[in-house]
């Protein structure tokens, strides 16, 4: 019996994930948290022993990636699982990290047995949207809490509960990639990486060849985990901005910090042109797709996390250099001294008002087992983070994973993924803000305290309607 189906949607960049009105995200007062509160109860219930399955049973499962380009994978994954647990079908479909779609689904009454998402932990813990996990992480028999890094755990927990388990792809977000072929081209030593900002600009400016149109672009701020990551990479781990307290739910979004990690940020499409920079994105993609720039061997530099050598081995054309010619460091930093990391990602969730919650644990715990992992690297190009697995996987095919798998534990500071309940405000405020900067609609000043203001103002909404 086959363990899996797939649903096929339409499909949009990895990690594009869908933004939220504000009204979508009232937790009190509204329709949607009126609605939600409703359904799912102010406190979700209590662990229950359930009964091991006679009938066949599906799991209905939504994972973030695609599930037309990445069926083999998800194929895989579930008929694993299926073979450890032979009553049990896992049904997966893609929903783009659309939590709005989620939320519906929860209200109405038919959510997903599991779900996985990045960055909207908090946001539904409030709302009693998803369910706290800690009864069985105490419990758990696949993995323990300590088999992972802390700040993987504190993108999802709230109020001292945690409501995520890190799955599918969770750990190193932050490497300086280059192409030690385009350095040595250019005349720039391979062995000599960038450390600092001064130093990355130079070499973006070195390695751009601009003929009244870019053939070859450098470094693009805009592109993969330098803007998904901005916040934690630019702000806190090179310009050692403190822009969240944690304990008192208070942003600092204009320190001067900030101010400088922007400037800098803005300055790499800026002193080529905004246009310039938008006409080469419209024949080379960002990322690691089979279309980017960096898979094409049009773009000499990126900063991505510890997918990018699997999904650059994927994606890359057959016969093509590209893949053995990437090298991996760490990001540069204002000063070039301190060696940083981010750690985070994606995580599982049980929705509140699920009907199957011990089942559909299992299906979480699976997803943290050496084997699922094995099967991530080779189909994905990911990992969960899951530091007890590793010396049990093969790494053969991506040797470069070695930069971020021994990078945790070498790194000067570890920076977890942005946590607070309004990231998704946060999100799209900060690239919104940068794009204005960017395009020279306003300063960067200007746009840091307007972001404050306004970020500031949201935050104390939503834990007030908490």
């Amino acid at each position: 019996m086959s363990g899996r189906y797939l649903t096929v949607q339409p499909r949009r960049n990895w990690f594009g994930a869908a933004r939220l009105s504000r009204r979508a995200f009232v937790v009190a007062g509204g329709a949607t948290g009126a609605a939600l509160l409703a359904a799912c109860g102010a406190s979700p219930a209590a662990v229950l022993k359930e009964a091991e399955p006679t009938a066949p049973v599906t799991l209905e499962y939504w994972p973030h990636w695609d599930s037309t380009s990445n069926a083999k994978g998800y194929a895989a994954l579930a008929d694993a699982f299926t073979g450890q647990n032979p009553k049990i079908t896992i049904h997966t479909t893609s929903y783009k990290n659309n939590v709005e779609k989620l939320l519906a689904a929860i209200v109405a009454g038919t959510p997903p047995d599991v779900a996985i998402l990045c960055g909207h932990g908090q946001s539904l813990a409030v709302k009693s949207a998803v369910q706290p996990l800690d009864d069985r992480l105490s419990k758990a028999r696949l993995f323990k809490k300590g088999d992972y890094n802390d700040a993987q755990w504190e993108q999802n927990a709230w109020k001292g509960k945690v409501y995520g388990v890190p799955a599918m792809e969770n750990g190193a977000r932050g490497a300086l990639v280059y192409n030690k072929k385009l350095f040595a081209e250019a005349g720039l030593d391979p062995t000599k990486p960038p450390k600092t900002m001064d130093d990355l600009l130079k070499a973006h400016e070195r390695l751009t060849k601009d003929d009244g149109g870019i053939k070859q672009l450098g470094f693009d701020s805009w592109d993969a985990m330098s803007l998904e990551g901005f916040l934690e990479q630019w702000g806190s781990g090179a310009y050692g901005a403190k822009f969240y307290e944690v304990k008192n739910l208070k942003l600092n979004l204009n320190s001067p910090e900030m101010l400088d990690a922007v400037q800098t940020f803005v300055g790499f499409r800026i002193r080529l042109g905004w246009d310039k920079v938008a006409d080469f994105r419209k024949l080379y993609e960002t990322w690691f797709t089979k279309k980017a720039g960096l898979t094409l061997g049009t773009q000499a530099m990126q900063i991505d996390g510890y997918w990018n050598p699997g999904s650059i081995r994927l994606n890359a054309a057959a016969g093509s250099d590209v893949p053995s010619n990437l090298l991996y460091t760490w990001i540069p930093t204002q000063k070039g001294t301190e060696k940083v990391q981010e750690s985070g990602g994606w995580a599982a969730v049980l929705p509140s008002g699920i009907k199957q919650p011990d089942l559909s644990w299992r299906w979480v715990e699976f997803l943290g087992t050496a084997k699922a992992n094995q099967i991530l690297l080779d189909e994905f190009g990911f990992l969960n983070g899951n530091k007890a697995i590793l010396k049990e996987l093969k790494y053969e095919t991506t040797p470069q994973l070695k930069f971020y798998l021994d990078s945790l534990s070498q790194a000067d500071r570890v920076i977890p993924h942005v946590a607070l309940p309004s990231w998704t405000d946060l999100d799209s405020g900060y690239r919104g803000g940068l794009d204005s900067v960017g395009q020279g609609k306003t300063s960067v000043k200007a746009m840091l305290d307007d972001l404050q203001t306004r970020m500031q103002q949201r935050l104390d909404e939503v834990v007030k309607a908490s």
